[in-house]
């Protein structure tokens, strides 16, 4: 999971230029006291009592930020991440207008999907809405990955590494957001534009299985050459349970008499799909 730079500087900056007007002294020195205050748990209070007290002000995307970062990589509060970037992307326009801050809102979504993902594996991703919005946030991170020009501090090879991890990482959520909501159709394609870019990815093509295996009517040829990719793969961990799981959608498929018979046919596919 990439990590994203905890930060308050531009804000500084900011009062210097254009933005310097828009707010008051007091509102200033309360917003750097919070991003400047040490302790990660009282820097979150004095976020959230700028807040309160200056609800629209001019320094929230920088607030928001600040908190969704502090929460992600200090706190490891991910849903509280999750959160906070989603109150920052809300904002709309005014994150286009923020002083220093570049690509802010592909950065929100990437912070974003980075804490869905790790949510998601600690089983805090609990309902309908978080895996629907997972899902939407990944679609809406791929658009902008794909309007993204290249910035001039980046060669062309490291912008080509960003936009594949960025690819990788929006995909991936994508998949497993959609896999959930058993909204199969759409979670093949996620799946498949990982590959796309990470050819060799086990664990994709297992889930990409899945996802063509338990549609109605199920895709079975595509869904058994995935899953034995997989195991090709060497899948890990897990491969001895992905192997009895394609062993058993073959079953299913075939219904034969002879379990040495569908044995051999699962080796078989195996190895073709190893070449």
């Amino acid at each position: 999971v990439m990590m994203l730079a905890l930060w308050a500087g531009p804000a500084a900056r900011a009062a210097d230029d254009q933005a310097a007007q828009s707010y008051t002294t007091p509102e200033y020195n309360a917003f750097q006291a919070a991003v400047n205050e040490k302790d990660a748990t009282q820097r979150i209070k004095l976020l959230d009592d700028f807040i309160a007290k200056y609800p629209n002000s001019t320094l929230l995307p920088y607030v928001h930020r600040n908190a969704a970062l502090t929460f992600f990589q200090e706190l490891k509060n991910f849903l509280a991440s999750i959160q906070q970037s989603d109150k920052l992307l809300a904002l709309g326009d005014k994150v286009d207008a923020l002083q220093g801050l570049e690509l802010a809102r592909l950065e929100m979504l990437k912070l974003r999907a980075q804490a869905f993902y790790i949510a998601f594996n600690q089983r805090q991703i609990t309902t309908k809405e978080q895996l629907e919005q997972g899902r939407d946030g990944a679609s809406r991170g791929l658009k902008y990955v794909d309007d993204w020009k290249k910035p001039e501090r980046l060669t062309d090879d490291q912008f080509k590494q960003e936009v594949n991890s960025d690819r990788i990482l929006f995909n991936t959520v994508g998949g497993i957001a959609a896999l959930q909501l058993k909204d199969f159709p759409s979670a093949v394609e996620f799946y498949r534009a990982v590959l796309v870019v990470s050819p060799n990815d086990a664990l994709t093509y297992y889930n990409l299985g899945r996802a063509f295996l338990q549609q109605e009517p199920p895709q079975y040829l595509d869904g058994f050459w995935a899953v034995a990719r997989a195991v090709a793969l060497k899948i890990q961990p897990g491969e001895a349970q992905v192997r009895n799981y394609l062993k058993s959608q073959l079953n299913r498929y075939q219904l034969p008499t002879c379990d040495a018979l569908i044995d051999a046919q699962l080796n078989e596919l195996i190895t073709l799909a190893g070449s």
